[in-house]
């Protein structure tokens, strides 16, 4: 079980990518070199079975990472797409606009 109150935790900017307190996918802002102003797609997966995380930059993988053993979700969590749920800090506030955004689970 989880003691982490940022479960899954996507930047806008590549600098943080988590999911249950993993931070392998951490600092790739060097991989989002999008111009301002154009659209891109990003993408992160998680399998619970594999403990596989990974993480797509316009349809491209661009990191794998393997998350700590017997760690699964927390259910009953908050959705924030704007900040990390306990930092109005502005390096954290989401850069841009969001469009099909897809949330989905499965066995």
């Amino acid at each position: 079980t989880s003691t982490s109150s940022n479960e899954i935790y996507i930047g806008s900017d590549g600098r943080v990518n988590r999911v249950v307190g993993d931070v392998g996918l951490d600092n790739l802002d060097s991989k989002f070199t999008t111009p301002v102003g154009r659209w891109f797609s990003y993408c992160l997966t998680w399998s619970l079975a594999t403990r596989t995380s990974k993480l797509y930059l316009d349809g491209n993988l661009i990191v794998t990472d393997q998350t700590p053993s017997g760690r699964a979700l927390t259910m009953g969590g908050t959705l924030f797409f704007n900040r990390l749920s306990y930092n109005t800090d502005s390096g954290y506030i989401f850069g841009g606009q969001i469009s099909q955004c897809v949330i989905g689970g499965g066995n």
